[in-house]
């Protein structure tokens, strides 16, 4: 069928620019920060000196006369520069950055920033932290809790969360989770840390070896009596327990209880089942 509209004389050249700067696939973990500048002709012209200089500092090329975009690897940094008629764009991506939100505090491209020169006023600065899903990231330690607003992808596939809050370097931060394998779990790592701690008047404060423990207990999934086990899905979806992730529904901390052997008493010597319960130790 013909179309029987007047197409506007720019539509061929927009949608060809759209093509012209294909997205690329990102995987976790990545960093990326995101950068706008209001520009006008002549902070455009100076930007763009200002690009080809820094390219040339650090042995790559500098754009091609006329180009509109501009694609830059500085070390272990990726630049990606735009420039559009009202607004310049700088895209600083890193891959191979700690799994976890927002670390390090100071990413390492952080220290490329003081080499750009500011084109124009600031209208976007977006700190992006794409991680893999490995379960216990609490979106309320990283986010204001009255701010944060989250949502699924479709399919489940990832999940965005942000607070639109300004830190004090002026990034908004924008945490991805990518939840490819999350289909493929069959259980949820539990770990109860209620008795992990000291106290210390009316707090009760996480020592060293509280820490520690829990983190390679959770990084190497190690089950251990009273503190931490994998409970399958289907123990959770169980009618008796309905999705409730109450912790004492599956990991009872409560210390045994001393029985007492009245013949050992009487007698002497250390009953077979007090020997028994220390086989750990032996092995």
């Amino acid at each position: 069928m013909t179309d029987i509209f007047t197409e506007h004389p720019l539509r061929a050249g927009i949608l060809a620019e759209v093509h012209a700067r294909p997205f690329r696939p990102m995987r976790a973990p990545l960093r990326l920060l995101h950068l706008a500048f209001m520009t006008n002709t002549d902070e455009a012209q100076r930007d763009r000196a200002a690009l080809a200089a820094l390219g040339a500092a650090h042995g790559a090329e500098p754009p091609a006369a006329g180009a509109k975009h501009h694609l830059v690897e500085i070390g272990a940094i990726r630049l990606r520069w735009e420039q559009h008629s009202e607004f310049t764009t700088y895209t600083l991506a890193q891959e191979e950055l700690p799994d976890r939100p927002f670390e390090p505090a100071a990413p390492p491209f952080d220290t490329l920033l003081t080499a750009l020169q500011q084109p124009g006023p600031l209208l976007v600065r977006a700190d992006l932290h794409l991680v893999s899903d490995q379960g216990g990231i609490d979106l309320e330690d990283i986010f204001d809790v009255n701010s944060v607003a989250a949502s699924e992808v479709s399919d489940h596939c990832a999940l965005v969360a942000t607070d639109f809050l300004a830190r004090e370097n002026g990034a908004v931060r924008i945490l991805v989770i990518d939840k490819e394998n999350a289909h493929a779990r069959t259980g949820i790592f539990i770990i109860d840390g209620s008795e992990a701690f000291l106290k210390d008047g009316n707090k009760n404060r996480l020592r060293a070896q509280d820490i520690h423990r829990m983190v390679d207990a959770f990084n190497r999934q190690i089950e251990l009596p009273r503190y931490s086990r994998m409970v399958p899905l289907s123990e959770i979806s169980d009618a008796k327990n309905d999705f409730n992730l109450n912790l004492p529904r599956y990991i009872d901390s409560s210390e045994p209880e001393d029985i007492q052997d009245i013949d050992g008493h009487i007698r002497g010597g250390i009953p077979e089942r007090d020997i028994d319960a220390l086989d750990r130790y032996w092995k």
